[in-house]
């Protein structure tokens, strides 16, 4: 199992603690991006933890490193489906530099677009500031892919 890092408890992701990579594609192209509806709903999070199912008093959202101009350079479009309730959500991560491809021998594998070798395979989401649980923990080796920029 591999591992992707996030610095906050997503509305979008529902409180699903792993899932699958289903796609990765980047957002160089004008149609690959976001619009302000898009970038709203991928920032938003609960003012207190989602996986509790305490909510808080409003919503927030995490507008410093995703907006429209972070666009005018490629990011990665990220999407998983959530382990535990099946539910797809996205997220957009920097262009790693020198990406050295985990599985080259794979059919999605895009040599253009970084962690397209990883589609199909399974993330344990970690969140900042919180151990991963033990069940999840266990099966992070130390050669699985690790992405928190």
């Amino acid at each position: 199992m591999h591992l992707i890092g996030f610095s906050h408890h997503y509305t979008k992701m529902h409180g699903q603690t792993y899932g699958t990579l289903v796609s990765v594609r980047s957002t160089k192209p004008k149609g690959n991006r976001p619009d302000d509806i898009g970038l709203r709903y991928d920032t938003e999070y609960a003012e207190t933890d989602i996986c509790s199912g305490i909510s808080g008093p409003g919503k927030s959202y995490y507008w410093d490193k995703l907006i429209p101009r972070n666009f005018d350079k490629p990011l990665l479009q990220l999407v998983f489906v959530g382990h535990e309730h099946q539910i797809p959500f996205t997220t957009y991560r920097e262009f790693p530099a020198n990406y050295v491809p985990f599985y080259l021998d794979t059919w999605t594998y895009d040599i253009n677009v970084p962690y397209s070798d990883l589609i199909g395979k399974m993330f344990a989401f970690k969140f900042k500031g919180e151990p991963l649980p033990k069940r999840l923990a266990s099966k992070i080796t130390e050669d699985s892919i690790k992405i928190f920029n």
